[in-house]
């Protein structure tokens, strides 16, 4: 019995008892999602609500375990309320292979909400951590949560200070082959975050052959009913408006894609700064950056 339970949870040791392991710690949160069960309990629609939210957040836990399976590796994850915990342990020297692996996961989970209409900030940390079936303990996970209630502000998964120096080196030891995270991260406000929208991108050899502009526009009107709905709401407006900036500076990036045109874009009057990891702004295809 302890055996089973150590290989299904790798922060357990072969006497299943919990240990601290080198791990990615992603915590993410739903925004609005509070306000909307608050709306739902008013108007006597929580069991709608409810149907809504078990269903986009299944989904998102299928295709997390979906993915573990299929590239034999090991996530721990919690769900709590309208939060997600997912740990990843760091089993490779330089933890390369569990990052590039991480990265286009979260994204996926991340533009999977989004077009379910619900829009995630999170933090990104790495440190020593444990999770077993009644707690979760470690310092990536306090940096994590700091980052995602005081850093991330806008709807982004922000990555830590240490976790920058950890890309920081990716991009130097791969500096022939790290167009890949040169499309799958963005800069804005001085911090590094995760393009989601990368994923409606279907690639080939690095050029973009096809990409989704049904969800493209999907995540346009989404975004466009939550700048009308908080029109006087400046604290969360900013945030839509952000988001909005975002959706936009994407949509920049494809302009050689020849069915894209400026409808799918968003008005907007003022506008955020987005550049790729190079310091340029952000364009797709990249064939190899050049890292100053």
């Amino acid at each position: 019995m302890v055996s089973q339970m150590s290989q299904k949870n790798p922060y357990l040791d072969a006497e299943g008892k919990p240990q601290l392991l080198p791990s990615y710690c992603i915590f993410i949160d739903i925004l609005g999602f509070s306000t909307e069960i608050e709306n739902a309990f008013i108007e006597n629609k929580e069991a709608e609500c409810f149907g809504k939210f078990h269903s986009s957040f299944s989904s998102m836990l299928e295709q997390l375990e979906e993915e573990r399976c299929k590239y034999k590796c090991f996530w721990m994850k919690k769900v709590f309320s309208d939060n997600i915990l997912i740990g990843t342990p760091v089993n490779t020297t330089d933890g390369t292979g569990e990052f590039l692996l991480s990265v286009p996961v979260i994204s996926q989970i991340q533009l999977r909400f989004a077009l379910e209409g619900y829009f995630i900030r999170g933090g990104w940390a790495v440190g020593n951590l444990t999770i077993d079936e009644n707690m979760v303990c470690g310092y990536p996970l306090v940096e994590a949560y700091k980052i995602e209630r005081k850093i991330a502000i806008y709807p982004r998964i922000v990555f830590s200070e240490t976790m920058k120096r950890v890309i920081a080196y990716h991009l130097r030891l791969y500096e022939n082959d790290s167009a890949f995270l040169h499309n799958q991260l963005l800069f804005s406000s001085g911090e590094i975050f995760i393009n989601y929208l990368s994923e409606l991108i279907n690639d080939g050899s690095g050029y973009m052959t096809d990409i989704d502009l049904e969800k493209l526009e999907k995540h346009k009107c989404l975004i466009e009913t939550q700048l009308t709905e908080h029109a006087h709401s400046r604290k969360i407006l900013i945030k839509y408006r952000w988001l909005a900036a975002y959706h936009n500076a994407f949509c920049d990036g494809i302009q050689e894609h020849p069915e894209y045109s400026d409808e799918y874009k968003i008005y907007l009057r003022h506008s955020f700064k987005f550049l790729a990891l190079d310091g340029k702004p952000w364009r797709y295809p990249i064939i190899q950056p050049h890292i100053v």
